[in-house]
């Protein structure tokens, strides 16, 4: 199976276990802890029962990968129809002014008592926005599928945080909110027990970075031969592209003695 499917060993028995854990497949081995016998190997006979459940989620990804181009499309529509409404006021202000400004027939009020109340009033709401999102729970950051996938999948650290039936929900095709949840409270406890970074470091690795953060946790505590967690996670977070940083170490981490098997 490595060989047909370009994948190392350790990765194979990883899908196996998660595959009969989520009751796909039943693996049956001979006294010896072999296939060789007959009756011993894999039995796809599950596979078989399921062919609709596997019809269904292929048709669902099907439309939902549809509906996400659909979703492009039309932003690319609205974003040329905004460049569209752009270019002709451009053009309606440039004739407006060649043609001698703006009328000045029309008095004006000024309802700007103090001459500097605007800037402070724009830089309180600044200085308040700041301080929202420096509060933002992680529920309100865009999940980042492709980095919890493989979070959920690469790192026994996690995986010890999780149960089984959360593990097999992660890694199909839409994760429910509970079971996202049970990752940021996981990630959470790892960095509060494993790695101990100052909160407020945190918190604004967490606003900048959002999810790929969290995997940056994960990394820091999974690769081998990392003697301070806390040190290499506070330098991989200064990071400016933190998220293709941690993809590759995230599947770094698949060669390494972790996983399922």
């Amino acid at each position: 199976l490595a060989e047909i499917t370009g994948k190392n060993e350790r990765s194979i028995r990883r899908a196996l276990a998660l595959l009969e854990a989520n009751h796909w497949i039943i693996r049956r081995y001979t006294e010896t802890n072999t296939r060789a016998s007959g009756n011993a190997g894999i039995d796809l006979r599950p596979v078989a029962a399921r062919l609709y459940e596997l019809r269904q989620a292929e048709n669902f990804l099907e439309e939902k990968i549809e509906a996400a181009r659909e979703c492009k499309r039309q932003e690319r529509d609205d974003l040329a129809q905004l460049e569209a409404r752009k270019q002709a006021q451009d053009g309606h202000d440039k004739e407006q002014k060649e043609s001698g400004g703006e009328d000045s027939s029309v008095h004006r009020k000024s309802y700007k008592l103090n001459p500097g109340s605007t800037n402070l009033v724009q830089s309180g709401a600044s200085q308040a926005k700041l301080g929202q999102r420096s509060n933002n729970p992680v529920s309100d950051i865009d999940v980042d599928t492709e980095i919890l996938f493989l979070m959920v999948q690469v790192s026994p650290t996690l995986q010890k945080q999780l149960t089984a039936a959360e593990l097999c929900e992660l890694v199909g095709p839409e994760p429910s909110g509970t079971a996202i949840q049970s990752v940021v409270s996981a990630v959470r406890w790892i960095l509060t027990n494993q790695v101990k970074l100052r909160p407020a470091v945190w918190r604004v690795a967490l606003d900048k970075h959002g999810w790929a953060a969290m995997a940056a946790v994960v990394v820091a505590v999974d690769r081998q031969g990392v003697r301070d967690p806390a040190a290499y996670l506070y330098s991989m977070l200064k990071a400016a592209r933190l998220r293709d940083t941690v993809r590759h170490s995230l599947r770094a981490l698949e060669g390494q003695e972790a996983g399922y098997a």
